[in-house]
């Protein structure tokens, strides 16, 4: 995704994006849903962060964002692991999901292998593949920008069928 920026009738050259979800997009209140009740309810359950008096607020929101509140630095680290604990299982471990992924893994990799075989395994050897699915930031594709935009779209696209199948399963 790129964007310009317009001011006073004059517009920049384009600017990449790099990460996040797109403001407005189709997925982008789907994919919000998907990832942040579910852990959200995770936090709450867990009984860390901050109360005022007898209500819990360890991770007020507002839009997209998430901010965390606690009282000690172990219950934020602890919040903080649970973010990245439930994301992680949802994209990379859930064994309900596991066809998807391995569906859309696989032309991941296909789709780096086009122009450097080296590249996929080094994300994979770093642990990256998470940061690589939900936003592409890895240092080593943004040389790629038709590489980069595959990847994706992938992305997107696997994201969608396994929060579908999920949805499905749950109702």
């Amino acid at each position: 995704m790129s964007i310009k920026v317009k001011w006073e009738g004059q517009c920049t050259e384009d600017v990449m994006v790099l990460q996040g979800i797109q403001q407005g997009a189709k997925l982008s209140t789907t994919l919000y849903k998907c990832y942040n009740n579910v852990i959200l309810d995770s936090i709450l359950k867990s009984g860390l962060g901050a109360r005022i008096g007898d209500i819990q607020v360890p991770a007020p929101t507002c839009a997209d964002d998430i901010a965390v509140l606690a009282n000690s630095t172990a219950d934020a680290q602890g919040i903080l692991d649970i973010e990245n604990e439930d994301l992680e299982h949802f994209i990379l471990r859930c064994k309900e999901l596991e066809q998807i992924r391995s569906k859309y893994c696989s032309k991941i990799e296909q789709t780096m292998n086009e122009n450097d075989t080296s590249t996929y395994k080094k994300i994979i050897q770093q642990g990256n593949l998470l940061q690589l699915i939900m936003d592409c930031t890895s240092k080593d594709i943004n040389c790629y920008s038709t590489v980069y935009e595959n990847i994706e779209t992938l992305a997107r696209n696997m994201c969608y069928e396994m929060h579908m199948l999920r949805t499905k399963r749950i109702t």
